[in-house]
């Protein structure tokens, strides 16, 4: 080899690693000034529910803590689904971030194609909140409490009809949990959505509904005298409900207990600072005395934030492996 190659050669390789230690500050500099544009927060529910309710109250807020907008985007269908595919579509560099609910935990067991490996692929930043599931009948009905719901379930034999909001949420599992924890058989109804899996109860359709949060719909209904509560499937009671008595208090074993929830996730591989910056500034969004108290009239939900991102992982993990056990026991499978 010639002198002038190997120098040539020499100042190549001198002249790549210049430019890749350029390079290196460049992106630490990136990262510390995140963000330097608005962010997108997909929601994978329809405008005007709950869900998006409180993804536009959070949006807000961390807007002015970051200094930049956090722009809501729903893209609804597949439970979610959609949602959480776009936001895996998307660059893993902090602009494009999810909301985070249950379905990111009964999605995987449910589908046969899921496209995503959800122990490798999301990573979650922060809870936003935590839903009491409350079990609903209309006030006519001679169910009392939770020992009454078991008793009659199991008289009736399968027959006693249990509405929810679709298969695989929230209102589907409770009862499902609750029936092999303790024995009995039961008809599921689904309908599209929390709504009309509550009006079936008004008109008799179904006897009994697992519902999540105590909105002001089901305030109202309950101060109407349209509905009562046979009790919250949680070790405690509600402070704002002290009447209605928990699952703990009524004898109800803990495997039983289910507590929904929101938050926030990103694509792995994000950069860990640009994670804790959005972790910190959910923290201090959820910590705004109005919001809380906006969250909590509005739409009904308890704001409780992640004191890490790894506590929300762990949340999320534990879950997962919780519902996925359940939905194949049970042989649950999404509508196609």
């Amino acid at each position: 080899m010639s002198i002038s190659k190997t120098h040539r050669r020499v100042f190549l390789a001198i002249g790549a690693l210049a430019a890749m230690a350029q390079m290196l500050p460049i992106s630490a500099q990136a990262q510390s000034n995140y963000p330097t544009r608005p962010i997108r927060f997909l929601v994978g529910f329809q405008p005007g529910g709950s869900a998006d309710a409180v993804a536009r109250f959070t949006a807000a807020e961390m807007s002015k803590v970051l200094g930049q907008q956090v722009v809501v985007e729903n893209k609804t269908g597949a439970s979610a689904h959609v949602a959480t595919q776009a936001l895996l579509s998307a660059p893993a560099d902090g602009y494009t971030i999810l909301f985070a609910g249950l379905t990111l935990a009964t999605n995987p067991p449910l589908m046969d194609n899921l496209g995503y490996d959800p122990d490798k692929d999301l990573q979650m930043v922060s809870q936003l909140t935590a839903m009491p599931v409350v079990v609903i009948v209309r006030s006519d009905s001679p169910l009392n409490d939770l020992k009454d719901l078991i008793a009659t379930a199991k008289s009736k034999n399968g027959l006693l009809k249990f509405g929810s909001g679709g298969i695989g949420t929230s209102s589907h599992l409770g009862p499902e949990l609750l029936s092999r924890v303790s024995g009995f058989k039961y008809t599921h109804v689904p309908y599209r959505g929390g709504a009309p899996a509550l009006q079936s109860v008004f008109s008799g359709e179904t006897e009994v509904l697992f519902d999540t949060a105590v909105t002001p719909l089901h305030r109202s209904n309950l101060e109407a005298g349209k509905i009562k509560f046979l009790g919250i499937m949680q070790e405690t009671p509600l402070p704002y409900l002290p009447s209605v008595k928990s699952a703990g208090q009524q004898g109800i074993p803990a495997v039983a207990f289910m507590r929904s929830w929101q938050g926030v996730a990103v694509r792995s591989g994000t950069p860990p600072e640009i994670v804790s910056k959005l972790h910190a500034s959910i923290v201090k969004a959820m910590s705004n005395k109005e919001l809380v108290e906006k969250m909590a009239s509005s739409v009904g939900v308890e704001v409780q934030t992640s004191v890490t991102p790894a506590d929300f992982q762990k949340l999320y993990k534990d879950e997962l492996t919780r519902w996925t056990a359940l939905i194949k026991a049970a042989g649950i499978k999404a509508e196609q």
